[in-house]
């Protein structure tokens, strides 16, 4: 498969953990999906959960900019769980239309105490 974008990114997990404390419920409506935020409430350690969704949201960003310049926000980029318990990327609003267009992430998740990290390959199906 020929790969047509990669992005990574790293976050500290403390950033996230203040902004769930100063900005709360505002902040996870305008970055994360429902279904995102109902994964990660069910963790005690819950900004580590968040932290990597944000990380993944910003790989992906950097991995679609080869191909889509156009305007989205954070909620069109939901990371879910794929039937095999890996993680996976689905897309909404004006970013759906990628998908149409014969491509596939793959999508790695890392977070440890203070650090979370995502890397996502954009391959196009087929190749």
């Amino acid at each position: 498969m020929d790969v047509l974008g990669v992005g990574i990114d790293i976050i500290r997990v403390s950033r996230i953990e203040r902004l769930l404390k100063e900005k709360g419920k505002r902040f996870k409506e305008r970055i994360f999906t429902e279904a995102e935020c109902n994964y990660c409430e069910r963790f005690k350690h819950r900004a580590e959960h968040y932290a990597v969704r944000f990380a993944a949201k910003e790989a992906v960003r950097k991995a679609i900019s080869p191909i889509f310049k156009g305007y989205y926000n954070y909620k069109d980029i939901e990371v879910v769980r794929q039937e095999d318990g890996m993680p996976g990327i689905r897309l909404h609003g004006t970013l759906s239309k990628i998908e149409t267009q014969g491509v596939m992430f793959n999508v790695s998740l890392t977070h440890e105490h203070d650090y979370a990290v995502a890397i996502v390959l954009l391959q196009k199906n087929g190749s």
